[in-house]
Formats: structure tokens, sequence, C-alpha cells
């Protein structure tokens, strides 16, 4: 009996093993196959692109938009404006109306648009703030910041503490050409977030405004007449409440003291 037990047994270990035990002549597995790995991965702007690379240096706010800050700030702006963000502004605000923007045109990728901030300068329209100023000039990514093809087209301020941004100075067309002042056009009605402002009777120095509440009842939350400032129009103020209008006369940006019942009005306020 014993002997039959380990005939079984040692037939029973032969055929585990052969099942084991791989056949001599199969292939080895793929490393990369059993890994998952791919072909390496290919650069886009090395080979087929119609995009070039970024500048050296730059940093690209938006499609062939490059940012460079030259000037040193000797501290930070605090809750303002960073000199980037002052940039960002530029674009969305002026040089996406402007004629400048279709100079990047698609058919011919290497033309791009530069943004250099490297000047700060106290300007009277600015009711005496320091603003960040920028060149924006046209050019091409081969030819490189400040190189061939430059062409500064306008110097634009950026007031980073009231967060709004115009023409300093506007070179098209030849010779340093500063534009007319823009005229204000407050009176209108303008939506915030869940409250209404409307503006009448501007006359230059001061204007009439109501805020309310949005809804069925439209409560009148405050109101007051408002004095313009003598040195930009764009900027009025009641009490510890600041009013500043867009140059396009688009928005109004509503600054409330932060220690006062109205806190909760400030943002902006869009006109309809």
């Amino acid at each position: 009996m014993k002997k039959c037990l380990s005939i079984l047994l040692a037939l029973f270990l032969s055929f585990s093993l052969a099942a084991c035990t791989p056949e001599s002549d199969s292939p080895v597995p793929d490393p990369a196959a059993t890994t998952g790995a791919g072909p390496a991965p290919t650069n886009p702007a090395a080979g087929g692109s119609d995009l070039p690379a970024a500048p050296a240096g730059a940093t690209e706010l938006g499609e062939k938009i490059f940012y460079y800050g030259l000037y040193q700030l000797e501290e930070e702006p605090g809750d303002g404006l960073t000199p980037m963000e002052g940039a960002d502004l530029a674009i969305v605000n002026i040089l996406s109306s402007s004629e400048i923007i279709h100079y990047l045109d698609r058919e011919q990728p290497d033309n791009c648009i530069y943004i250099a901030f490297d000047e700060m300068e106290t300007l009277d329209s600015a009711n005496g703030r320091e603003c960040y100023i920028y060149s924006v000039a046209t050019g091409t990514v081969s030819g490189g910041f400040q190189g061939n093809g430059y062409e500064v087209q306008l110097r634009v301020s950026a007031d980073y503490q009231m967060g709004t941004v115009a023409i300093y100075e506007d070179y098209r067309g030849g010779g340093n050409v500063v534009p007319d002042d823009p005229k204000p056009s407050w009176q209108g009605t303008y939506y915030g977030s869940g409250h209404t402002m409307n503006i009448s009777e501007y006359n230059g120095k001061t204007f009439l405004f109501t805020v309310v509440n949005d809804g069925m009842e439209m409560d009148l939350v405050c109101d007051g007449a408002a004095a313009v400032s003598p040195d930009n129009l764009f900027i009025a103020e009641y009490g510890q409440m600041m009013f500043a209008l867009s140059e396009d006369s688009g928005f109004i940006d509503f600054f409330v003291a932060e220690d006062t019942e109205f806190y909760y009005l400030h943002g902006r306020y869009t006109r309809q």
C-alpha cells in the first residue's frame, strides 16, 4: 500500500512541475509591454508645430503674447495688482479691442506681441498714485525681444491700487502721440452681484446714485450725490465710497471701506 502511495505522489509531482515550467522556445516577454511603456514622447516644438517656442526669459500671457518684467519693485504691491496682473488687465481692456491684436495673424506664426514692465510713474491722472508703465510692441519670436522687427506701439499705465489701465503714450501712425483724454459717460444702469446701481444727473462735477436690491421689491440700500475728481473724471467719491469708471464707460468698480455697513456692496457693476 505504501509503495502505491509513493508512486502516485511521484507522478503528481512530475505533472505539477511540467505545468509550471515554460517551453524552452517560448519568446521572452518584452519589458516595455509588461510595464505599459510606449514610444518616447515627442516635443511638438521640435518638429511639425506651426507655433514657435516662447523666447528665452519670457512669460506667455496668451498665445504669442510675451511678458518681460524688467523693472524691479522695491516692495510688493500689497493688496494691489502685481505687475503681471497689470499686464493681463492691459490685454483684456486695451489690446483685445485694438488693431494691434490683429497682428497675431495665424498665417504668419512668427508674429508676436511683447509687453514689458519697464518703469514706474506717479501720474496726475491717477490722483497722484504710482502706476506701472508698460511698453507694448509688435515683433517676431525669431527676432526676439528688442530684436529685428521689434516696434513699440503703445505705452500703457496701470493704476495697481485701483485696478485700472489706460493708454499712456501712443506711437501708432508715427511719432509720440499722446491721445486726447477720453470723455466719461457716467449716467446709466449698472448691475452687480444681487444689486443694481443707477446713476443720473451727471454734470461734470457730481452725479446722483442709488443702489437697490435686485428682486421684486427693489428695496433702496443707499443713495447720495458723488463728487467727481477734477483731476480724473473717471473717479468719484461719496464718503467712504469710491466709484471708478472704466475708460469705455462699460463698468464701474465700486470700492467701499471695510469698516462700514455697506462694505458688502463693493465689487464690479457692469452697464446694461
